[in-house]
Order: C-alpha cells, then sequence, then structure tokens
C-alpha cells in the first residue's frame, strides 16, 4: 500500500512528508520486535533530495511502539513533530535543493529538543 504524502509548510515553502515502518525480530526472545521507523521528507518537486531520519525503538504486541502509536506521548504522525524533524534536518545542512540527507539516529534529534527518549 502506497503512502500518503502529507504537506507541511514552513516559512512558507511547502514539504512532503511520511512515516514508514518495518519489524525485525529481537534476537533476545522469540516474540520480543523492533520497530524500525523511517521519517521521509522532501520539498514539494524535489523529490529526489529527501530528507531521511532513521528511529530503531522497541515494538510492544498491544500498544504498538512508542514513536507512532497514539497510546504514548511521543506521536510522530503529528505535523509539530515533522516540523520539528524538517527543521532539524535544515540545522544539520541539508539543503532539499541540492543533496538528500539520511540521519541514522533520529532518537538524538528529539534528545536535543528535550524529549524524553530514556523509555524508548
Amino acid at each position: 500500500m502506497k503512502k500518503k504524502l502529507r504537506k507541511l509548510v514552513i516559512e512558507d515553502t511547502p514539504y512532503l512528508w511520511c512515516l514508514d515502518e518495518g519489524y525485525i525480530k529481537s534476537e533476545l526472545t522469540i516474540s520480543e520486535y523492533r520497530a524500525l521507523v523511517e521519517f521521509k521528507a522532501y520539498r514539494e518537486g524535489m523529490k529526489s533530495t529527501p530528507l531521511i531520519i532513521k528511529f530503531n525503538v522497541s515494538e510492544n504486541p498491544v500498544t504498538g511502539n512508542k514513536l507512532t502509536s497514539s497510546a504514548h506521548e511521543i506521536n510522530l504522525n503529528k505535523p509539530s513533530y515533522a516540523r520539528l524533524l524538517i527543521e532539524s534536518g535544515l540545522s544539520k545542512g541539508w539543503d532539499p535543493k541540492e543533496q538528500r540527507c539520511t540521519i541514522a539516529d533520529g532518537l538524538s534529534i528529539l534528545e536535543e529538543h528535550g524529549v524524553e527518549t530514556k523509555n524508548i
């Protein structure tokens, strides 16, 4: 199923963004999984130079992971978090007109903005 792109305007510039989730089994127990959450954004009309931010977090089979489930305080599906991630990417040197940017540790961005991630 194709992910629906959502639009967000920051300083009069339109960006499109989405979240994608994948899962891997933990090596510790047979019933434990890790969620691989990928945030992707790009300036409208410039799909070849995206910002990609990756998160690797625990997955609960009942309540989901702590970044995309409405059962938890942090929810990357909210536009306020999309804005935070896009603005962070821009401040770290992402130039949506020129180059793609991949950030492997998305939790560090949340921590830089005062979001508690110890229990994620």
